[in-house]
């Protein structure tokens, strides 16, 4: 089983398939058993018995991806989560089998943070991927048939959590506009992240481009401004902005509402 953590959380929509490629071009390991067939994502990376795993601890919760449950402090705790963590372990053994730094991808795990962090060990770092949020609210519209409002209070929720569980960790924050626009930076700045965080690793040029190469020239790019947003996300917005790049401890901060991660 891969013996060391780079996980990716953010909000649905947001690049974070497009982040793994980069990290796993640049030598992370992938889950051995990757969903197929997705129609709005060919390059989805995401584990099949994990996003399971993480389905099943939300509907315990009381929620899905597109609804997150309230969650008090000390959820994770919960005695039937708890004696989920056999079937989480065994989940994690199928998904990545060998030894390695596995990135592990799923924006899910913005809401469901503390309880991995039981049983992942250690968690090198964390890379948190964000989008416009009104970009995103039109990507769900448009694949989902989501309501705008619905869209940017899911934003909310998942990038407030995913920056509140996050706190204390070594970070990366990915602006997605970046990404499309300017791979080569982002393939650079991920690589000298990955160079200070995993003892030994060192990568040279060739495999930085080829890393940025594997953004795809297509890839879905709605510009979207923010004047018009709910206040609350107009303030997460900026501050993820503020944000970008790598944090070797993440500074925890007030929320930016009183919406409870």
């Amino acid at each position: 089983m891969a013996n060391a953590w780079v996980l990716v959380v953010g909000m649905h929509r947001s690049g974070t398939s497009a982040t793994v490629g980069v990290l796993h071009e640049l030598g992370l390991t992938l889950p051995e058993d990757l969903m197929t067939g997705r129609s709005d994502n060919h390059e989805h990376f995401e584990s099949v018995s994990l996003s399971d795993a993480n389905d099943s601890i939300l509907g315990l919760l009381g929620g899905r991806w597109d609804a997150p449950p309230d969650l008090a402090p000390g959820w994770e705790r919960r005695a039937d989560l708890v004696a989920l963590q056999q079937m989480a372990s065994r989940s994690v053994a199928a998904a990545f089998p060998r030894p390695g730094v596995a990135v592990w991808k799923d924006p899910r795990n913005s809401l469901l943070l503390p309880y991995w962090a039981q049983l992942l060990s250690p968690v090198l770092g964390i890379v948190i991927p964000w989008r416009e949020p009104m970009a995103v609210a039109r990507s769900l519209e448009a694949r989902d048939g989501m309501a705008l409002a619905q869209g940017l209070d899911l934003w909310h929720r998942y990038n407030e959590a995913a920056l509140a569980h996050s706190a204390g960790s070594d970070v990366l924050v990915v602006d997605y506009d970046e990404l499309v626009e300017q791979p080569m930076t982002v393939a650079t700045t991920a690589a000298a992240w990955l160079e200070r965080i995993i003892p030994g690793r060192t990568l040279d040029q060739g495999t930085v481009a080829r890393a940025a190469q594997t953004v795809s020239s297509p890839l879905r790019h709605e510009r979207a401004g923010h004047d018009d947003l709910p206040a609350d996300c107009r303030r997460l917005r900026d501050r993820l902005a503020e944000l970008h790049g790598a944090h070797p401890v993440l500074e925890a901060r007030t929320a930016t509402s009183d919406r409870i991660p």
